[in-house]
C-alpha cells in the first residue's frame, strides 16, 4: 500500500488533483469505473480503494469520491508538455480519451476549451493506436460431450472461447445423506441440495460454451438438468471421482475441499484462471422475508472480493433491465467458512434466495429462472474474466 502511494505522489509534479465524482443510483463500482473509460482492473480498484480510503467496494450514493483520474491544467501548447512525458502515443493515447469523454457528454467540454485535461493513472498508452498484430492461432470451436448433464443437454456446442484459458470447479451444496435447506409447497418436499444442483449444472453448460473447463464435484448419475418445477430429493450423489458423501459435515467439507485442491494442483499450470463456486440456497424459517442473491468471498482473498462484486454488479443490472424499479439488496460480504479457508483457487459462495419465502421459491421453482441465473452469473464471469 505504502509503494502505491508513493507512485501516486510521485507519478507528476504537473497534476493538481484527482477527478471526484458522486455515484449515481444503481451504480455499482464496475459500472461506476466504466461510466469513465476505466477499466475494472485490479491496478484502478486498488488505486481506487487507497484514494477514499475504503477497506471495502461497497459506494455511497451520497458521498463523492475520487476517482483514479488525474486533472492537469492544459497550457494551451501540448498534452506532452502539459503532463510531462515525451511519448508521441501516450498523448495523442489522453487526447483521445478526452475527446471520448466528451463526446460521450461525461466531460462537458473539451479540454482545449476549459484547459481541464483528465489522465488515468492507470492507461494504456496504445488503447488508442491501431495496431498490426499477427492473428493468433486458436483452435477450432467443437461440441463436447458431458453426460452428467443428461441426454437432453450432454451436447454442448462452443459458441466462442471467451473463457478457454478458465478453469471452473462448480460445487452444489449438501448432497447425498444431506438435503440442505427444505420448505414444503403444495404437497412438495423443496430440497436445497436438488435445486443447487441443477443451477450449477445450468452454469457450467454454460461456462463450457465459452470455452471453459468444468469439474462438477458434486455428481448425480440419475439427475442431469431437469425443467420440472418440483425436483424430487434423492440421495444419489457422490463427489467426483466416486467419492462417498459422508453423514459427517465435517467430513463432507474436508472431502470436496481436498477434491478441488487435488484437480487445482494438477493443473495449476495450463490455464490462467482457476476459480471455485459454491451454490446454495438459504433458509430462514423464523423469518421467511424476500432476499436477494448474495455472495460471500475469503476475508483473505481481494481477488474473491473483486469476482463477488462483478457478479453481483452484473446480477442488479440485469434485474434492473428485466424488472425496472424492482431495486435489489443483494450483498457482498466475507465469511469464514471452511469452504472458503480450505480450497485453493479463488472462491465465491454464492446464496440463492430464501427457500421459505413465496418469492424466492419462483427463483428456483421456474427451470426458466434456474437458467436465467446460470446465464447472468456466466456472464459476470466474462466480464471479471476480460479484466485478467
Amino acid at each position: 500500500m505504502i509503494i502505491l502511494l508513493l507512485f501516486l505522489l510521485s507519478i507528476s509534479a504537473h497534476a493538481q488533483e484527482y477527478l471526484k465524482a458522486q455515484p449515481k443510483s444503481g451504480d455499482g463500482l464496475i459500472t461506476f469505473l466504466q461510466r469513465y473509460d476505466l477499466e475494472y482492473s485490479s491496478d484502478n480498484i486498488n488505486s481506487f480503494k487507497e484514494l477514499n480510503n475504503l477497506s471495502s467496494l461497497s459506494l455511497s450514493l451520497s458521498k463523492e469520491y475520487n476517482l483514479p483520474i488525474q486533472i492537469y491544467k492544459f497550457n494551451g501548447k501540448s498534452i506532452r508538455t502539459t503532463i510531462g512525458n515525451n511519448d508521441y502515443n501516450y498523448a495523442y493515447s489522453i487526447q483521445i480519451y478526452n475527446e471520448t469523454l466528451t463526446k460521450k457528454g461525461i466531460k462537458s467540454k473539451d479540454f482545449r476549451d476549459d484547459k481541464e485535461l483528465w489522465v488515468p493513472i492507470h492507461f494504456n498508452p496504445n488503447s488508442a493506436e491501431s495496431k498490426v498484430v499477427e492473428p493468433a492461432k486458436v483452435r477450432k470451436l467443437e461440441e463436447r460431450v458431458y453426460p452428467i448433464l443428461g441426454k437432453n443437454h450432454e451436447k454442448v456446442k462452443e459458441q466462442d472461447l471467451l473463457l478457454e484459458d478458465c478453469v471452473f470447479y462448480l460445487i452444489s451444496g449438501h448432497g447425498g445423506p444431506d438435503p440442505g435447506a427444505q420448505a414444503k409447497k403444495q404437497g412438495h418436499t423443496l430440497s436445497e441440495d436438488e435445486y443447487a444442483y441443477d443451477v450449477i449444472l445450468r452454469l457450467g453448460k454454460e461456462l463450457i460454451s465459452h470455452g471453459a473447463e468444468v469439474y462438477f464435484i458434486v455428481q448425480d448419475p440419475n439427475d442431469g438438468i431437469r425443467d420440472d418445477v418440483f425436483l424430487e430429493n434423492s440421495k444419489n450423489e457422490f463427489y467426483h471421482g466416486g467419492v462417498k458423501i459422508e453423514v459427517d459435515q465435517r467430513k463432507r467439507l474436508k472431502d470436496r475441499s481436498d477434491i478441488v485442491n487435488q484437480l487445482y494442483n494438477s493443473n495449476p499450470s495450463k490455464k490462467k484462471f482457476h476459480q471455485a463456486i459454491s451454490i446454495h440456497v438459504d433458509s430462514r424459517i423464523s423469518n421467511d422475508k424476500q432476499i436477494d442473491i448474495f455472495f460471500y468471498h475469503s476475508a483473505n482473498s481481494s481477488e474473491g472480493e473483486l469476482i463477488a462484486n462483478t457478479l453481483l454488479t452484473t446480477i442488479k443490472t440485469k434485474y434492473q433491465e428485466a424488472q425496472p424499479g424492482r431495486g435489489y439488496e443483494g450483498s457482498v460480504s466475507n465469511r469464514n467458512l471452511y469452504v472458503l479457508r480450505h480450497i485453493q483457487p479463488v472462491m465465491t459462495f454464492i446464496e440463492l434466495g430464501n427457500i421459505q419465502n413465496f418469492r424466492d421459491q419462483q427463483r428456483i421453482l421456474v427451470n426458466n429462472n434456474r437458467q436465467a441465473i446460470a446465464n447472468w452469473l456466466t456472464d459476470g464471469l466474462i466480464e471479471y474474466y476480460k479484466t485478467k
